[in-house]
């Protein structure tokens, strides 16, 4: 019927067709070369993000990693917290400012929804532990843990030497062989050191808290972490130390005044004035600095960049100084102890380790512009009628620094 109509013409089925690959051709190019066009704005914006943040906040190193647990060799990227890249952070501040004020006190206070949901230490806190090698000490750490009251808690331990001893391969062994344990291992040539070596292990931490370990640390029924995980849940809190089992302790106070930095021990702010620092309900007291066995908030330690990465070795003073700079309150609980058994250094360790002590002590006093280091065991001095302050009684070990740049 249509075919009968005057204005009805066929057109050739053929040039329709060659007409619509033209067009479908033309769009097509057109939206590659638009999605060409929106992919190359998104690398280059992504990739100048990337350039600042890495530059600016964290920075980013990549290694090879051997993972030991069912995971093939591979390379990871490992976050590098630390902020401490420029050494105007150090003059931010004076020193002198920063340890001669007086803290806020640990107070009673509603935590971060996250911690205040946790129960059992078991399900809010990891252990993190750095060692160079010294695995029969890690392997004698997680032993003494299982045995404890918290022997479901999830571990990580960071790597950088490859077992020397046959103790240490027995060590690796026992280590592997724990389905609760992630093990890093970082064959990079050279040490990692302590600082970085915390902070790749604080990486890879989940929980709510952490806990920080030594590799020759032993728990003993007297290491009681629900104390220091209840202080976090109810204070505003955000360090919680120990001590160590019948041995001096090291937890004190920092003072500094005229490029003098001394470490003070045996004394707490309760001493100074116990009405105003008196923790409610707990047996703790409130410090500077703790020894290395304690429990902090992940978050409040992440936000201040972790440990300064560039301390392979005497990173622990420079760390409780920005802990203090930040305001975090830090406190310590005599009750809660762990043995410390020094073992004799293998001998991939016993050449660089006074060497590098000194070296890294020498650092750490040029960035903070100090003459002398001091470590002495305090003591509470009346001034006045209701004025206290902080001495040293008994000096414990001093350092003048050689130059100062």
């Amino acid at each position: 019927m249509l075919s009968n109509s005057p204005n009805f013409r066929l057109q050739p089925l053929h040039k329709t067709v060659v007409r619509d690959k033209k067009t479908s051709k033309f769009a097509t190019l057109k939206e590659a070369i638009f999605l060409f066009a929106v992919f190359s704005f998104c690398f280059l914006w992504v990739t100048s993000v990337n350039y600042i943040y890495s530059n600016a906040v964290v920075g980013r190193v990549i290694v090879e990693v051997v993972e030991t647990e069912h995971v093939s060799q591979q390379k990871r990227t490992i976050p590098r917290w630390s902020l401490l890249r420029n050494n105007s952070v150090y003059e931010a501040d004076s020193l002198d400012n920063i340890l001669e004020k007086l803290p806020d006190r640990i107070t009673p206070s509603t935590p971060d929804v996250f911690i205040r949901r946790c129960v059992k230490v078991e399900g809010c806190v990891t252990a993190i532990i750095s060692t160079h090698g010294r695995l029969d000490n890690v392997a004698r750490n997680i032993d003494s843990i299982r045995k404890s009251l918290y022997r479901n808690m999830k571990i990580i331990v960071v790597n950088d030497h490859e077992p020397v001893s046959q103790a240490a391969r027995d060590g690796l062994q026992t280590i592997l062989q724990d389905e609760k344990v992630l093990y890093k291992f970082y064959p990079t040539g050279s040490r990692l050191g302590i600082g970085l070596g915390r902070n790749i292990a604080l990486s890879f931490v989940s929980t709510p808290a952490f806990l920080q370990l030594d590799d020759d640390f032993i728990f003993t029924p007297e290491t009681k972490l629900n104390v220091m995980l209840h202080l976090l849940k109810t204070t505003n809190a955000v360090i919680a130390g120990g001590v160590r089992k019948n041995t001096r302790r090291f937890d004190g106070l920092m003072r500094s005044s005229d490029r003098v930095l001394k470490v003070i021990t045996y004394v707490s702010y309760q001493k100074l004035n116990n009405t105003f620092y008196h923790i409610d309900g707990s047996e703790c007291e409130q410090v500077d600095h703790v020894i290395n066995f304690f429990m902090a908030k992940t978050a409040e330690i992440k936000n201040i960049g972790g440990w300064d990465e560039g301390q392979i070795h005497n990173e622990h003073e420079e760390f409780f100084i920005r802990i203090k700079r930040s305001g975090y309150p830090v406190a310590v609980c005599p009750r809660v102890k762990i043995n410390h058994k020094r073992t004799g250094y293998e001998e991939h360790l016993m050449d660089e380790r006074p060497m590098k002590s000194r070296f890294y002590l020498q650092r750490f006093m040029q960035n903070y512009k100090l003459k002398t280091y001091i470590q002495c065991r305090g003591r509470i001095v009346k001034r006045g009628r209701d004025t206290k302050t902080v001495t040293c009684a008994r000096l414990a070990f001093q350092y003048d620094a050689m130059t100062i740049s």
